[in-house]
């Protein structure tokens, strides 16, 4: 950063062999992301694999447009909006199972820890139909190995002796991450073995499918991707898919606790929306009208860019630091406040269409941009039903006192540490007036 800020907007500079052509002007991100000359990646990328599978994440040049071709009818909206549903009931039930206990006591809580057992929950059944809801040793052990997986790449770029492969396949580092990614591989494996079977035996009856459901259903999509592809993109989807929302969670939930003139008028909106009964199902024609909500989101991803660099290839490797460029004062007055009107219409058409980037943009932008975003927002509005979230005792710090930690996804060092309460009595049983009303609407 303090490079960056030295030196912008563009400056370059050597590793090794390779050099990195920084920039943080929108206009730069503009003429690279949405260039077809940038397709490829960065021959960095492939050090993600063992985190992040061997999918379109890491991919490059004819297989990337194959898989990309393969995945994309999965991820349509009229697809996703099968999910809301699910998304609603994975929130509801581990909010009770985490956020109830620590509303009664009152003791402080690292928010990421509820952030994970939800996002991975509603990911593993939305991406994989894997519902992992009653068996949480399973899905805890899925939660460390990313977590492992993602902290072993972090500790791998940031050693430039472990860059060579050759070096880095003498490491017990190297045999931890090859145990990780095996496990993670038969887990997926398995899945889609008895997807698989569950196919053969019972037909296409189910109404609500999958992503991994939905790539099998559609031949022209399977005939593209070997056994191999499918586990490595369906893994890729799970544990990118998983970590990002995850982190963009607690980052959302811990920017609420320090502005709670924002997180109240949040809950204004969602009573204007879903009404009195903090039980009430979400549907996916409650999400447009959840505006302040999305523009909270935004705004948080403005701050903490999940993805804080992007790494592409064309005659040389290019970097840019997507992290500097949200919080530049041209485009960001007074960047560090936070302040979701920025995302108003009208403050939004004075800028550079990628003076925000935190989705990518171009050929190769996230493709599981709409997931997410549907994902947050219901997410949110199903918890901040039931409860507030307060900072942490004793923790006056701003937005520029958060120790940010810029590993494979941004998080925080030290963690999420907020406290919660109960914002209402709420009924904490499955309502069969909430259930009744998502049958109804989803028919």
């Amino acid at each position: 950063m303090a490079l960056v800020r030295r030196h912008a907007p563009s400056f370059a500079f050597w590793c090794g062999p390779a050099c990195f052509v920084v920039t943080a002007h929108p206009l730069d991100y503009e003429a690279v992301l949405t260039s077809r000359r940038f397709n490829d990646k960065s021959s960095w990328y492939p050090m993600l694999r063992a985190a992040l599978g061997r999918g379109l994440i890491v991919l490059s040049g004819e297989p990337w447009r194959r898989h990309r071709k393969a995945v994309a009818p999965s991820l349509h909206q009229r697809v996703l909006a099968q999910n809301v549903q699910v998304f609603h009931r994975k929130a509801r039930d581990v909010s009770d199972e985490l956020l109830g206990p620590a509303a009664a006591t009152g003791a402080p809580l690292d928010i990421k820890g509820f952030c994970d057992l939800v996002s991975m929950d509603a990911v593993c059944e939305t991406i994989l139909s894997a519902d992992l809801s009653d068996d949480r040793d399973a899905l805890k052990s899925f939660v460390d190995a990313k977590n492992d997986s993602c902290a072993l790449v972090a500790r791998r770029v940031c050693r430039p002796w472990l860059l060579l492969d050759l070096v880095y396949a003498l490491t017990a580092e190297e045999r931890e991450a090859r145990r990780i990614e095996a496990l993670t591989d038969r887990f997926v494996d398995e899945v889609i073995r008895r997807k698989r079977a569950e196919r053969r035996d019972e037909g296409h009856a189910d109404r609500q499918r999958s992503f991994l459901q939905h790539v099998l259903a559609d031949s022209a999509a399977a005939s593209l991707l070997s056994d191999e592809e499918l586990r490595e993109e369906a893994k890729a989807m799970v544990i990118a898919g998983e970590g990002t929302v995850a982190n963009a969670l607690s980052f959302t939930l811990l920017m609420l606790a320090m502005h709670p003139d924002v997180q109240q008028a949040v809950q204004q909106e969602l009573q204007d929306v879903f009404g009195e009964d903090p039980g009430r199902g979400v549907t996916e024609h409650d999400l447009p009208h959840l505006e302040l909500l999305e523009r909270v989101v935004l705004e948080t991803l403005r701050l903490f860019p999940l993805v804080a660099v992007f790494l592409r290839h064309v005659a040389e490797d290019t970097a840019l630091p997507n992290f500097h460029m949200h919080r530049d004062p041209a485009w960001y007055p007074d960047p560090l406040r936070f302040d979701p009107d920025r995302f108003l219409p009208d403050q939004v058409r004075g800028r550079p269409p990628l003076s925000f980037a935190a989705f990518s943009a171009g050929p190769r932008s996230c493709i599981g941009q709409r997931y997410a975003i549907m994902y947050l927002k219901t997410v949110l509005s199903t918890v901040l039903r039931r409860y507030e979230v307060h900072r942490a005792p004793g923790d006056t710090r701003t937005v520029a006192d958060l120790p940010v930690e810029i590993g494979v996804i941004l998080s925080l060092d030290g963690g999420f540490p907020v406290t919660v309460s109960r914002r209402r009595e709420t009924a904490t049983t499955r309502s069969a007036e909430s259930d009744a009303h998502l049958e109804t609407i989803n028919k």
